[in-house]
């Protein structure tokens, strides 16, 4: 086929990255009335969505006029996507529902933040300021893990606006992932590094992980996690090219908005069964 020898751009990717993660979501809230096993399956084609926008994450630093502009963006949609879920998680309490509402704008914000530190850390021309500023900003999230454990009562404030990087989605070690990506600069890399995170998310029990404070190392090592692998051919795939269609902020509204229409038509149709 003439696109496995002209490979995928970044953009082509991206649409991949996007289907994979609504039929992820669809099976996620139940929105479609199929069966378990059919549920299942859609749960683990969506386990390739994520490694997917992280590689594509490393990959757009690589290339960005500004990383620093790039982080920014990141955590302004984080924290607005956080703020709301917040304030309906508050409403849905009280009409006795829950929310599950992912927020994977916080993961790559912490590793587009660590990228960049590291970036200025590693740059020639960096004055002593500019490292010194980079390694506290670097340091600065670790003492994040107190406040939220020792100051329960500003949680809402500290998840939208100073959430822990030990308790974002997917969890710490994807934001490492997306490092070890960008310092290393290689599709074979990359691949080599996602298959061995896989084989040893297949073979951990995620409950080696539970811990009472919130941490969420254990993400990664669900039963269909290690199942990210199959991410491996689209990275492969991978031209090096952005694309004549870039649409930048397609991923940041679609995401949130879905997710929520998601919801909202799940909460329905079960609704309308109990009926």
């Amino acid at each position: 086929m003439s696109f496995i020898k002209k490979g995928l751009n970044s953009f082509q990717l991206k649409i991949i990255a996007l289907v994979i993660m609504t039929v992820d979501h669809l099976a996620a809230y139940r929105v479609l009335p199929v069966s378990g096993e059919v549920n299942v399956a859609m749960r683990v084609v969506g386990r390739a969505a994520a490694p997917l926008f992280l590689f594509l994450l490393a990959e757009g630093l690589r290339h960005t006029r500004s990383k620093i502009r790039y982080t920014l963006r990141l955590y302004i949609a984080g924290a607005a996507l956080q703020a709301v879920n917040e304030v309906a998680r508050v409403f849905l309490l009280g009409q006795g529902m829950g929310l599950q509402i992912g927020n994977i704008f916080q993961t790559l914000f912490y590793a587009a933040l660590y990228i960049t530190c590291i970036d200025q850390l590693h740059t020639p021309h960096s004055t002593l300021h500019t490292k010194t500023k980079s390694a506290a900003v670097m340091a600065a999230p670790f003492l994040l893990i107190f406040a939220h454990i020792y100051l329960p009562g500003f949680s809402a404030f500290l998840n939208v606006f100073l959430p822990s990087p030990f308790s974002v989605e997917y969890s710490f070690i994807f934001v490492l992932l997306g490092v070890v990506w960008y310092l290393a600069n290689s599709k074979l890399t990359a691949c080599a590094v996602l298959a061995v995170l896989s084989v040893f998310g297949a073979l951990v029990d995620y409950r080696v992980f539970a811990n009472p404070y919130g941490f969420t190392f254990e993400h990664m090592f669900y039963p269909i996690q290690w199942l990210m692998i199959l991410a491996l051919p689209f990275i492969l795939l991978y031209n090096g090219e952005k694309g004549k269609v870039r649409l930048k902020y397609l991923f940041y509204a679609y995401y949130p908005a879905h997710q929520y229409l998601l919801f909202i038509l799940g909460l329905y149709f079960s609704q309308r069964q109990i009926l």
